[in-house]
């Protein structure tokens, strides 16, 4: 007897198929804002940051990717505060 295979998603697949949709998007949403606005240079480092750990959430599989992303996007907020700063004291 032959069995008919159906494809079936469970909703835990469908969770996370949308979860990586909406941090493809945001991180897409702010790489071409920050190209295309006219912004500060902090607030376009912070922008990518941010992108950054979207990004970083997507290869939840690879821990030693996940990890630089999330170091970068660190050092990119930091480096976002450190000239929003220094900016703020020089004005």
């Amino acid at each position: 007897m032959r069995t008919k295979k159906t494809f079936r998603l469970s909703f835990d697949s469908i969770l996370g198929l949308s979860v990586n949709a909406v941090l493809t998007a945001i991180a897409l949403w702010n790489i071409v804002s920050a190209f295309l606005g006219n912004i500060t240079v902090d607030s376009m480092i912070a922008r990518l940051g941010m992108a950054s750990a979207c990004v970083a959430n997507l290869f939840s599989g690879h821990r030693s990717i996940r990890m630089l992303l999330f170091v970068v996007a660190v050092i990119l907020i930091i480096a976002a505060t450190v000239i929003y700063i220094h900016n703020a004291n020089n004005v």
